[in-house]
């Protein structure tokens, strides 16, 4: 019996190709939608070799990021210098690249040329202005944009957060909510435009918490991980999500909140070891080698 096709959104562009792009992708995939996966084209006769390799090892990654491994065909890979034309016929464009504003502006400013006037137009941020990247877009496309925030690894989260601007049309929102309901499978809450939201804004408080707890009563990272689990159901724990996503990242996420929002007075207490700007000044964020509290073993 040949699957159905999920309706709203039948070709969907992914911008970026870091571990939220890759995976996300999959999980569209997983879904039964075509996805082109958009990342910078690498030097040499073949600009796709470094985006594919990047698929051959999103194959092995566990738990698997693809129901099956043949969906994994039904994501093209594309790149920003030779394939935007490829956007036209996208009706649905996620910007997953990396959290910084500069970058989103310059990202969106670049591909809203080729974009549909019936496309939506997304970004999984949650550390910049949804606001603010709307204004990066032409007004004629604003209405069309909106924040789709989702947790790593996608297809094994629940939560999607989406976020307005000013601009957004509210039959956008809508599309969306339906779209992660009833295809995604997921659960949507819809949110203000304010740093992280509220899900990682919460995380990040948790993760410090945990952090402050292990060196007062003296735990290893082990215990720490096993009681979060257990206790909150964070499958990963504190210290293998951060493995996991990478300091960069999770450091990235901190100062972000920080300059935004100086009054909080969560984030004032937050601390966290030494070693995590240090590994994050470190970290290649294309590498998949990310670890920095642990061992990481091959597709782990």
């Amino acid at each position: 019996m040949k699957a159905s096709k999920p309706d709203l959104f039948q070709r969907i562009a992914v911008l970026g190709a870091g571990a939220m792009g890759l995976q996300l992708a999959a999980h569209l995939a997983n879904a039964r939608t075509e996805v082109v996966l958009f990342d910078l084209a690498t030097t040499g006769p073949d600009p796709d070799a470094k985006l594919q390799q990047k698929l051959a090892d999103l194959l092995l990654l566990q738990p698997p990021a693809f129901a099956l491994p043949e969906y994994s065909r039904a994501i093209t890979p594309a790149t920003f210098q030779n394939d935007l034309a490829r956007l036209r016929d996208c009706d649905l464009i996620i910007e997953t690249t990396t959290e910084q504003g500069d970058c989103k502006e310059g990202v969106l400013a670049r591909v809203a040329p080729y974009i549909n006037r019936r496309a939506v137009i997304t970004t999984t941020t949650d550390t910049v202005s949804i606001e603010r990247l709307a204004r990066a877009l032409p007004e004629c496309l604003r209405a069309q944009f909106c924040g789709l925030h989702l947790l790593m690894p996608p297809r094994y989260t629940q939560l999607v957060e989406l976020a307005a601007s000013s601009y957004t049309d509210a039959r956008v929102l809508d599309q969306l909510a339906h779209f992660a309901v009833r295809v995604l499978g997921k659960q949507v809450v819809r949110v203000k435009d304010s740093p992280l939201f509220i899900a990682d804004r919460m995380a990040v408080c948790l993760f410090s918490l945990a952090w402050r707890y292990a060196l007062r009563f003296e735990l290893t990272l082990e215990t720490v991980d096993a009681l979060l689990e257990r206790v909150f159901g964070l499958s990963t724990g504190v210290f293998r999500t951060i493995d996991r996503h990478g300091a960069n990242r999770f450091v990235a996420l901190l100062e972000e909140a920080r300059a935004a929002l100086p009054q909080d007075r969560w984030l004032a207490q937050v601390q966290w070891p030494e070693v995590l700007p240090a590994a994050a000044r470190l970290t290649d964020k294309d590498s998949d080698d990310t670890a920095v509290f642990f061992i990481k073993q091959t597709g782990q």
